[in-house]
């Protein structure tokens, strides 16, 4: 492999890494919104 290959291939996998850590952001982004979202909608039922 030459060193520009190279130098690409550690490009991408610094780009990968990046999307992954993003990736984890928004699916914990998600998961706390819909476990709050379910509390509320419990808390909401359990009023009436």
């Amino acid at each position: 492999m030459s060193q520009e290959e190279e130098k690409q291939l550690g490009q991408l996998q610094i780009q990968l890494t990046s999307a992954n850590t993003e990736a984890r952001l928004y699916r914990g982004l998600f998961w706390f919104l819909l476990a709050l979202a379910a509390v509320a909608t419990l808390l909401h039922l359990l009023q009436r």
